[in-house]
């Protein structure tokens, strides 16, 4: 016999004992039972001398732990398997078998008044393994046992509620797990049950109530009935006034209630709702001490009370202690089982809000990280896996923006359109990503000037809005996305409708947005642009003059190192550009170039916004002839050129980058010759150039591990390389040893 595979299968037991029933349900353990048994000298249930009683005591027990592991509808084999061996072990030695195999093998029932005690503590076992590996058999196995336990139980019996509020929980997590509508309905009536059955039995009602608030905040977030969560936030208040300050279970209704009132807020915006939920959440998280169980659950509802109301008041205190309670939770959790997938998502946004707000691209790059880990550890039939491929998609989209990798964009168009087309009707996210698609493609077309991309952003903003409630919170910031590609459709195609409606829309907007609001300067932002392109249209100088009054409000809205200042800055310089071309006040004039340079020099800006305005700046100097400030715009934009198409980029990006800027370095090499600087001129040429040299230099390879690993192969590619370097004039006409060497190649 093995002893290696012995000790092994022996740990394995050992594990099962102190809580890890998912040791016994990895299929590798099938496997090393299967070589324990072949391994054995005689058949176990002969009773022959020399049977391994050892080796076939294990196998009795590791198959009756995963009969009790297992659901009903996946542990017969199990079951027989251990009847089987505990009788051939009976046979050989009575004392082998424990009193209370007959009962756990169902060979004989237990006495009915064990049943509850026995069946809920088996429950609770089975729940407890489920949360420390995630296994969703142990899962339904739970919700079995639990529903066993209730059964079993009489209807006086002190805990027949609190069985009845762990069975609304099991079931509760069990739709978060599989998304079975069936599993919600019935947490919600076995919570409902509890609460009615513990007016008797006043000990732990306040929780039970707490749990029944929390299955029908559920229900809600997954229907969006306002009854549900009116109810949700009835009970949530209820179980606080019923809880005693000592109370162990206080620090779940504290969570409870700040959660529920988050979903209020979410709904109708409501600043007391959120700050309220701020406060209980905070009560709950000082409650929990550094070893509680529960604490990770509390610094996360917290963590969530904080990010919104960051996005209600910009408030960077709260947004900066969201990121530290986020990540707290992600540590507490790790440390009694394992990391939330909900907590990653939630650090995930909440970096990509501070990335947005300091422009650090640490904070980015992490984002995107836990994003694709909160995703990688959602199993697809989870409700929330919508919640967490949204955020993911976002992180992408916002790291396209300001780094310029095309595929950073497609991905995230790819996973809207995904979810959209697998979210059931009504679901609370749909609006969420129908605007964000919509934005995506608008920015798309930015880069490919696909006009069938603003079609479908149009189309997508429309159902977007047409989803969301009137009344909701974020109806604002879709309808602003809905303005911005219609005014943007605009600009292709002049179609008045399109700009009336894109007015209409930015001026309710703004009008409903409190200048408090973190996304107010960019509403404002949005106005100007619509209100420019109407002086366009009627050319009337009052358009003209309020859109420059909205972006310089937007702008002055911003903090100083907001990542937003460049590309708002270049926006109030493109305006103030025009008026000056259509009443010709220095001024104006100016003030454009002001705004230009400090946008192109704003540390925190995207590189390509900056690019843009040190462009823009030279050439409305250049064509004021002032030649001395065109060069230097036209230069302040080279010089972040190799910033804008850094070796990260994939080669289309790269392409598409220096194809929108092809002419740049022309244009600034002849403001440096009308100036009289040829030599600087000649500079300006070279460090243009430098950026595709560079480039293509960097996608030669290095043949020297090749010809480690395979030196003919290396010397046929260097071969290659040297025909290809070989100077156009000096190669010719092909010729036959070139014929040969692509022969050689094709075959």
């Amino acid at each position: 016999m093995d002893a290696r595979l012995l000790s092994t299968f022996d740990a394995r037991l050992r594990r099962f004992g102190q809580g890890d029933w998912a040791a016994v349900l990895d299929p590798v353990a099938l496997v090393e039972a299967r070589r324990l048994w072949e391994g054995s000298t005689t058949v176990a249930d002969s009773g022959e001398s020399g049977t391994d009683l050892h080796v076939v005591l294990m196998l009795a027990w590791f198959h009756l732990f995963r009969y009790r592991a297992l659901p009903a509808a996946k542990h017969g084999h199990d079951l027989q398997n251990a009847r089987r061996l505990f009788a051939a072990i009976r046979n050989v030695d009575q004392r082998l078998v424990p009193d209370d195999v007959p009962m756990l093998i169902g060979e004989r029932g237990w006495p009915a008044e064990e049943l509850p005690d026995r069946y809920g503590a088996e429950a609770v076992r089975l729940f407890e393994a489920f949360q420390r590996s995630g296994h969703a058999d142990l899962l339904d196995s739970a919700v079995e046992m639990f529903a066993r336990t209730a059964a079993a139980t009489p209807s006086e019996h002190h805990l027949l509620p609190p069985t009845l509020s762990n069975l609304s929980v099991v079931l509760r997590t069990r739709f978060e797990r599989a998304g079975r509508r069936q599993d919600l309905d019935e947490a919600v009536q076995a919570g409902r049950a509890a609460v009615a059955g513990s007016a008797a039995h006043r000990r732990g009602r306040s929780g039970f109530i707490a749990n029944l608030a929390a299955a029908l905040a559920v229900r809600y977030e997954n229907g969006e009935h306002a009854a549900d969560l009116a109810e949700a936030i009835a009970y949530g208040r209820l179980s606080l006034t019923e809880t005693a300050t000592s109370d162990p279970d206080r620090l779940l209704c504290l969570t409870t209630l700040a959660s529920v009132l988050l979903m209020e807020f979410e709904r109708t915006g409501a600043f007391e709702h959120i700050d309220e939920s701020v406060s209980l959440g905070r009560s709950a998280a000082d409650s929990a001490g550094p070893d509680d169980p529960r604490r990770s659950t509390a610094l996360s509802a917290l963590g969530l009370s904080l990010r919104n109301r960051f996005e209600l008041t910009g408030r960077d205190a709260d947004l900066d202690e969201c990121v530290r309670t986020t990540r707290a939770a992600i540590a507490a959790a790790a440390a009694v089982h394992r990391a939330s997938a909900g907590d990653l998502a939630n650090l995930g946004l909440a970096l990509r809000l501070l990335f947005e707000r300091t422009g650090d691209r640490a904070n980015l790059e992490e984002a995107v990280e836990v994003g694709r880990a909160s995703v990688a550890t959602t199993q697809p039939s989870e409700p929330k896996i919508a919640y967490r491929l949204l955020n993911l998609a976002g992180s992408l989209r916002v790291r396209f923006q300001h780094v310029g990798h095309f595929a950073d964009l497609e991905e995230s168009m790819s996973i809207y359109r995904g979810t959209i087309a697998m979210l059931p009707r009504g679901h609370t996210y749909t609006s969420l990503f129908l605007s964000n698609l919509a934005a995506s493609l608008q920015t798309r077309f930015e880069y490919m000037q696909d006009v069938a991309d603003l079609d479908e952003a149009v189309e997508f903003g429309r159902r977007a809005v047409a989803a969301m409630a009137p009344d909701h919170v974020d109806r604002t910031d879709y309808l602003t996305n809905l303005a911005g590609v219609l005014h943007l459709r605009f600009t292709r195609r002049a179609a008045g409708p399109d700009l009336d409606e894109a007015l209409e829309i930015s001026r309710s907007v703004v009008a409903d947005t409190a200048p408090a609001h973190p996304n107010y300067a960019a509403h404002l932002s949005n106005l100007g642009g619509v209100l420019l392109s109407t002086f366009f249209r009627t050319h009337d100088v009052h358009d003209l003059d309020e859109a420059i009054a909205a972006v310089r409000a937007a702008l002055q809205a911003l903090p100083d190192d907001h990542p937003n200042v460049a590309r708002f800055g270049a926006n109030l310089a493109q305006a103030l550009r025009f008026r000056f071309e259509h009443g010709g006040n220095k001024t104006d004039f100016d003030e454009a170039v002001s705004c230009w340079r400090a946008a192109a020099v704003a540390p925190t800006g995207a590189v390509r916004y900056r690019v843009a305005a040190g462009e823009a700046w030279g050439q409305l100097a250049a064509q004021q002839h002032d030649m001395p400030s065109a060069a230097a715009g036209y230069l302040a934009a080279i010089r972040l050129l190799p910033v804008l198409v850094w070796h990260g980029l994939n080669r289309d990006s790269i392409e598409r980058h220096l194809r929108l800027l092809g002419g740049l370095a022309n244009d600034a090499a002849a403001c440096a010759v009308d100036i009289g600087g040829s030599a600087h001129a000649i500079e300006t040429l070279e460090q243009g150039r430098s950026v595709i040299w560079v480039h293509l230099l960097h996608r030669r390879t290095d043949l020297t591990v090749l010809a480690e690993r395979a030196p003919g192969l290396a010397t046929r590619l260097d071969g290659v390389r040297r025909l290809l370097d070989t100077p156009v004039a000096t190669l010719g006409v092909p010729d036959a040893g070139t014929d040969r060497l692509v022969t050689n190649l094709q075959g």
